[in-house]
């Protein structure tokens, strides 16, 4: 059975410096001895699957969502980021839940 989640731990007192913790779905997690952060990383992707490719035939143009009248404010992220926010009022939002 396919691991559903992986991390790798840091054991400084064993031989080998580091473990992959492998997480099961309804069974009991695996442990794995590894020497390097990489070897580790790539344990993790050979026992997790890849998750399927995300349908895109719905996908419209973000001007398509945001009303141009709505307003936009310019938010500073972390480093060189910059993140737009559209502030919309839920009667506005094009994808309403019933």
């Amino acid at each position: 059975m396919a691991a559903t989640r992986g991390r790798v731990v840091q054991t400084p007192t064993k031989v080998k410096p580091y473990k992959v913790v492998l997480e099961h779905e309804g069974s009991v997690d695996m442990e794995q001895s590894v020497a390097t952060m990489r070897e580790g990383e790539a344990l993790i992707r050979e026992e997790t699957p890849t998750p399927p490719k995300r349908d895109t035939s719905r996908d419209r143009p973000a001007s398509d969502v945001c009303q141009a009248s709505a307003p936009m404010r310019q938010i500073e992220g972390i480093g060189q980021r910059r993140i737009l926010v559209s502030i919309v009022s839920p009667s506005e939002f094009p994808l309403s839940r019933q």
